[in-house]
């Protein structure tokens, strides 16, 4: 069994203390050890998930934190800023992220990089997948997905996603149109020509609404 602390910022993580204790469901039905020890969590906020009641443990900062005993963390974080500054300052202390599968994900991708986070409902074979991506109840494709990228609940993607680029709800990449590095896609986005570095896009199909956002620049 491994020690895992969650490393969150927001009420997310308590999804992903959710998606642990299923994954911790799956090994003991099956007559094995739990995989996760869930230790408790970190974050940069005193009160990450608000008034919401739970049951885990608060272990801390984020900027004061160091590994012992070979614990290692889980990424609960969304923004690909935010998870870019987080590794920042535990990487050379180190920290070392778990990847992590959920049990409902229905294939493995190719190559996973460390500290991601892989809860998709349909993964192709052969996907690349970076360090520290995030994939949340999302159809994949074979294409790759670069480092820090976050693509969010219901999300049909097919083409390329740079690194630093975050898919919100419901997105929908058409016919293998690409998104490229640090974009921001908004919530029920129809991608149907390629999105270029740097660059915020919104509607049905989506355009540009501006030239950045600070939640990409990783």
């Amino acid at each position: 069994m491994k020690d895992v602390i969650i490393v969150c910022d927001d009420l997310f993580g308590l999804e992903v203390y959710s998606i642990l204790e299923e994954i911790n469901k799956t090994y003991t039905s099956r007559g094995q050890e739990a995989r996760y020890n869930i230790s408790g969590y970190i974050s940069f906020s005193e009160c990450p998930f608000g008034n919401v009641k739970h049951s885990i443990k608060r272990l801390g900062g984020i900027d004061d934190r160091s590994p012992s005993n070979g614990e290692s963390y889980v990424m609960a974080v969304t923004s690909p800023s935010m998870k870019k500054r987080i590794v920042d300052i535990m990487e050379p202390k180190g920290c070392r992220f778990e990847t992590v599968i959920a049990p409902w994900t229905r294939r493995k991708a190719e190559e996973i990089g460390e500290g991601t986070l892989l809860a998709a409902f349909s993964v192709k074979s052969g996907l690349k997948l970076g360090r520290y991506v995030t994939a949340v109840e999302s159809m994949l494709i074979s294409r790759p997905i670069g480092d820090f990228s976050t693509i969010m609940r219901f999300a049909n993607i097919t083409g390329n996603v740079g690194t630093g680029s975050y898919i919100g709800n419901h997105a929908y990449s058409h016919l293998d149109k690409s998104i490229g590095d640090n974009c921001y896609v908004a919530d029920g986005s129809i991608i149907v020509k390629n999105v270029k570095d740097g660059t915020c896009v919104a509607g049905m199909p989506a355009k540009k609404i501006k030239a950045e956002d600070t939640r990409c620049k990783v």
